[in-house]
């Protein structure tokens, strides 16, 4: 069986506007021959009555048949319009897109610049690519300015560093993710609280040091490793699989695994309700939270571990109280 002629989109080519043009002009002929034949037949009549009869009769048919040239000229019409407003929508986009690469082009040269203002200039510019609604291009500003925080990511805040986060935080609203793997290394950035970074496959976190508001603001916490770092009062909302020599100081858990605490300090955290993840050992949550100051209220133990008895490696408060001193 032979195929029925597509357009390039895949869509059937029988009723595009062409076709219907030539079924306007086709019926228009037609109703042109009835128009004739019509009235043929009404003034061969013998007589003025049966000349109004006949017209009557014919009359209802005339005007069906104007009232179906004149639909099928709106529809011609009508889907004239549309293609037209298509062709000049594609014609926009290449122009849009033509822009976008001029942009994600000059951006990109600019921060190479030794001025810091030509470098912020280039940030935004790289910005308006990675938040386009075209999303063609958006990976690679993306990339680019994943790689420009990896590279100006010192031991003082700056306005790039800032920018650059900023402009990444973004894209990533827009659901755009550099596919890159960066390492930030904040040994020197001790006493400074390192934000949240977003938009970026993966993101190395070395010697940071997040405070709860900050840390709050990820996204995605899988796509991220921590390495000797330190969380101050935050919220851990889902087992942090992706952390070593790490410690959460004051931080609420409410999940957490095996590895989360075989491999990582905590201090004074209150684990009311927590639930643990996978299968935990008493041998390894009993050393690790012992003697570490954590806490539940009462009533609201950690999920069950064998061999766990909670209130014999948490103390146990009770709400509105204050713990005795020692």
């Amino acid at each position: 069986m032979q195929s029925q002629p597509k357009h390039d989109d895949g869509t059937d080519r029988r009723w595009d506007d062409q076709g219907w043009f030539d079924a306007a002009v086709g019926t228009a002929i037609l109703v042109g021959f009835g128009v004739i034949a019509a009235l043929i037949y009404v003034f061969s009549a013998g007589t003025d009555a049966a000349m109004v009869a006949r017209a009557q009769t014919v009359s209802p048919f005339g005007v069906a048949a104007f009232a179906l040239v004149t639909f099928l000229t709106v529809v011609w019409r009508g889907l004239l319009n549309t293609e037209q407003v298509k062709q000049l929508t594609r014609q926009n986009d290449a122009k849009d897109e033509e822009n976008l690469a001029k942009l994600l082009i000059d951006g990109t040269k600019l921060l190479g610049e030794r001025q810091e203002t030509h470098v912020l200039a280039g940030i935004a510019a790289l910005q308006i690519v990675a938040t386009a609604p075209q999303e063609g291009l958006a990976p690679h500003a993306m990339d680019i300015l994943a790689d420009k925080l990896e590279r100006t990511f010192g031991n003082e805040p700056s306005k790039v560093v800032d920018a650059c986060i900023h402009a990444l935080e973004k894209g990533s609203e827009k659901g755009r993710v550099a596919a890159r793997e960066i390492t930030l290394n904040c040994a020197g950035r001790q006493a400074i609280w390192t934000p949240a970074i977003n938009g970026i496959r993966t993101v190395n976190f070395e010697g940071a040091h997040f405070l709860g508001d900050h840390f709050a603001q990820f996204r995605n916490l899988r796509s991220i490793r921590f390495r000797s770092c330190r969380f101050f009062w935050c919220e851990i909302n889902q087992p942090m699989v992706n952390t070593s020599k790490c410690a959460f100081q004051g931080s609420k858990i409410k999940q957490f695994d095996q590895g989360m605490i075989d491999n990582n300090v905590f201090e004074g955290c209150d684990f009311s309700d927590a639930i643990p993840v996978g299968q935990l050992a008493a041998q390894v949550v009993v050393p690790k939270l012992s003697n570490m100051d954590g806490t539940y209220i009462a009533g609201h133990p950690p999920g069950p571990i064998p061999g766990v008895i909670w209130n014999e490696v948490l103390e146990e408060v009770v709400v509105g109280t204050v713990p005795p001193e020692e």
